[in-house]
């Protein structure tokens, strides 16, 4: 096989993937990000975000913010990097999910 072949195979391949995961993806969204303050602080933590600027933006404690990043990583919505970043792996948009303004309905 050659290597356009092979990509095109590996490309087909994921996209079925995606499609098939698709609600259980959304459904473990769902029961995680279970309030505004959760599903903001999990968009916004793009890998460039700082801790400190997520905690402020969506008025979490340091402890919240740490326990949903555990809980994230643990379940694989979120990845952390070599240099300790983490990073969603998930955009909320997509799954129709997507918090616009405040995130005051607790959390």
């Amino acid at each position: 096989m050659g290597g356009a072949t092979e990509l095109a195979v590996l490309q087909e391949i994921l996209t079925w993937i995606k499609v098939s995961s698709f609600s259980q993806v959304k459904t473990m969204l769902l029961e995680v990000l279970d309030s505004t303050k959760k599903r903001k602080a999990y968009q916004l933590t793009d890998g460039g975000a700082t801790i400190d600027f997520v905690r402020k933006e969506c008025a979490m404690s340091p402890n919240s913010l740490l326990k949903l990043y555990q809980l994230c990583v643990q379940v694989g919505l979120m990845e952390v990097d070599s240099n300790g970043k983490r990073r969603r792996l998930f955009d909320l948009e997509h799954f129709g999910l997507l918090v616009e303004g405040s995130a005051d309905d607790g959390g």
